[in-house]
């Protein structure tokens, strides 16, 4: 995190000295679009499985009706 705030000070000199909250900011705004991105994927990911239990779920009553039938 220091080298992330040394490195942000040489990018911007006009800013002067860079508080702590600055320094972190760009770490953090980092650590939301990881995060986001990460929960995107897994909703992604239940919305597939989902969809393919209630297929699966479709034929096993389809099949049902057959037997019934």
């Amino acid at each position: 995190m220091r080298k992330l705030a040394r490195y942000e000070h040489e990018v911007s000199p006009e800013k002067g000295v860079i508080s702590g909250r600055d320094a972190g900011y760009p770490l953090f705004v980092m650590m939301r679009c990881c995060i986001q991105t990460v929960i995107l994927g897994l909703k992604r990911q239940f919305c597939m499985m989902l969809r393919f239990n209630i297929i699966r779920k479709l034929m096993g009553w389809l099949e049902w009706i057959e037997v019934l039938y």
